[in-house]
């Protein structure tokens, strides 16, 4: 994270998962989203990357291919859907 003047480097543990589909596009909605309510950029990141974290976390094994995240996870769960 590079605010202009101090470049911060964040590590995480890799989620072990296929279903990655929609990461992208996802994050940088979260990061905008975090920022127009909070407009700080680094709170805005890190809020978003908890978010993206578990959307990953409860994502979606359906398809043959790579799967997309949950990013509904709080209102939609697996087995919910399962059903």
């Amino acid at each position: 994270f590079y605010d202009g003047r101090t470049m911060k480097i964040f590590e995480y543990p890799r989620i072990e998962t296929k279903n990655t589909h929609g990461a992208g596009c996802t994050l940088s909605s979260a990061i905008a989203s975090y920022l127009s309510r909070y407009n700080d950029p680094l709170k805005s990141f890190m809020l978003a990357r908890r978010f993206m974290q578990k959307a990953i976390e409860n994502s979606l094994p359906i398809g043959h291919g790579h799967g997309p995240l949950n990013p509904l996870y709080r209102v939609w769960k697996m087995d919910d859907i399962i059903r």
